[in-house]
């Protein structure tokens, strides 16, 4: 069962970089991860050698120790939701790194290279932590960092307290915060 936990979180993660870790011969069909590559299998009694430490653990919890009201597992849950633990992920609307900060973002919170892990870490855990303080409500956060400040401020206005199952949200952030929490949960569960 822990390998279970473990291979999820691990198939959210560079496969490649896993495999390599791998003799060749060491990899048997032995258990499946399933998102977000099925057809990747592991062998369960090398699994610590993949995992060991999560990508970028020691920056953000470098970023976490300077602000006090975003836990690490919830800050790395939303990397994990927002850039699948990319540096260079790009999205559409022009999001970059870790925690897909727009350019605006990430200039008003001093991060200089959007790309740059430990910047945009700090980056992104500053903006979670400011939107903690502010809601003082980890769901009212999380759906502000992906929808944006302005339209959580307008449903909450509109909808007070009942703000999250009256108003109405977007499909793409009720999965997302769904997804962020999902993620946190699992990197509690599972201690590296």
């Amino acid at each position: 069962m822990r390998y279970d936990k473990i291979l999820r979180i691990v198939g959210l993660l560079d496969v490649t970089m896993a495999l390599s870790l791998l003799e060749p011969s060491k990899i048997r069909p032995s258990i499946l991860v399933d998102y977000p590559y099925p057809n990747v299998r592991f062998e369960p009694s090398r699994i610590d050698k993949i995992v060991g430490e999560l990508p970028y653990q020691r920056i953000f919890e470098e970023s976490i120790s300077q602000q006090r009201k975003v836990s690490f597992h919830l800050a790395y849950a939303v990397m994990m939701a927002e850039s699948n633990g990319n540096p260079r992920a790009i999205s559409e609307e022009g999001a970059m790194g870790l925690m897909q900060l727009m350019p605006e973002t990430a200039k008003m919170l001093g991060v200089k290279d959007p790309y740059d892990p430990k910047q945009n870490s700090r980056g992104g855990v500053k903006h979670l932590s400011y939107l903690m303080t502010h809601y003082s409500d980890e769901r009212a956060a999380v759906a502000a960092y992906n929808l944006g400040e302005f339209r959580v401020n307008r449903l909450i206005k509109k909808h007070g307290e009942e703000w999250w199952e009256k108003g109405r949200i977007p499909r793409e952030t009720r999965e997302y915060v769904k997804k962020v929490f999902a993620f946190k949960e699992e990197y509690k569960k599972v201690s590296l």
